[in-house]
Formats: C-alpha cells, structure tokens, sequence
C-alpha cells in the first residue's frame, strides 16, 4: 500500500462523507474525536480472538476515544451481529458496511484491522492490532508490540507513533 499522508482519503461511514483535513464534519456522524474502526468478521477466528483486547482498549480508553467494529459485507443479517455483539459482550458499536464503501475508501484489506484516525480526520495508524499473529494460524504465547496500543498512546501525547502502519494477518475482506 503507498504511504498513508500521500492520500486525501474520503470515509464513507453509514452514508456520512468525512473527507481527511476537512475542519468541519456533520454533527451526526458517530465518533467525534480520536476513533478506531476496526474491521471485524463474525465468523473469524481471530476476531473472535481479538474481542478481548478491543474491548479492554474501548474500556481503557473510554471518554478518551470511540472504538466501532465495522463488519463488511452483505453476508451478515442483523441477527448475527447481535449474536456476535452478545457472545463477546462487546464493549464497542458493532456497524455493518454492507457495501463496503468504508472497508474500500479506508483500503481495509483483513479482518480484523484496525485504523486509527485523528480528530482532524487524519489516518495516524493502519494494520494489525499487535503482532500476536505473525501469520494465520500461528499465535504466539502473547503480543511483544501492541501497534494500535501505542499508536493511541502516542496520538494521546500529540506525538506521532513510530509505526504507523503494518500488515495484518486475518481473513481477506470480501466484495459479497
């Protein structure tokens, strides 16, 4: 993927257009300030893997940052992000990108993946939550870099993180 600040990106979030710098956003678009769209699928093993630590980040960081789980795709009837929502006990908004206008304009690739973006719009970090999985299949014991962690941590500070984006190791998100 080419770097990140060469790109004005435009989010198309639950039919509300936010284009990156733009000062002024509509009054109702979810998630004033600092938020994480995370690309989550049902059916992933490692999403359901990771709705752990989203939902320590979303209650470490609440008042501080929104977290949405985005799940892409037509496939999912409402009824099965409410079984998904239930059965983690998320701690997150769960949205549903039926045709995967934001998954494409944020080119969200894998779920799960995770984007940081900045109050003014800006993407400060896009790519794994942390390096638990180096590939499918194999975990480690535990993550030794927590990428999105310390990405809002330093976001926090009004500093830049030094990585700002990685590759994540998922499922491929799907055009269905």
């Amino acid at each position: 993927m080419p770097p990140l600040k060469k790109y004005m990106w435009v989010l198309l979030v639950f039919g509300w257009q936010l284009s990156v710098g733009q000062t002024h956003a509509p009054a109702s678009l979810p998630g004033k300030g600092l938020r994480v769209y995370v690309f989550l699928s049902p059916e992933c093993p490692l999403c359901k893997n990771y709705t752990r630590t989203l939902n320590i980040l979303a209650t470490q960081y609440a008042g501080r940052l929104s977290i949405y789980g985005i799940v892409p795709g037509k496939t999912w009837k409402p009824a099965d992000l409410t079984a998904f929502n239930e059965k983690y006990h998320l701690a997150f908004p769960l949205r549903q990108d039926p045709d995967i206008k934001l998954a494409h304009s944020l080119h969200a690739t894998t779920t799960p993946e995770a984007i940081l973006v900045a109050a003014d719009n800006t993407i400060v970090y896009q790519g794994a939550i942390d390096n638990w999985y180096k590939t499918l299949g194999q975990p480690q014991n535990h993550p030794t870099q927590n990428y999105l962690q310390d990405a809002i941590d330093y976001t926090l500070r009004h500093e830049t993180p030094p990585v700002r984006q990685t590759t994540p190791v998922g499922c491929l998100i799907n055009d269905f």
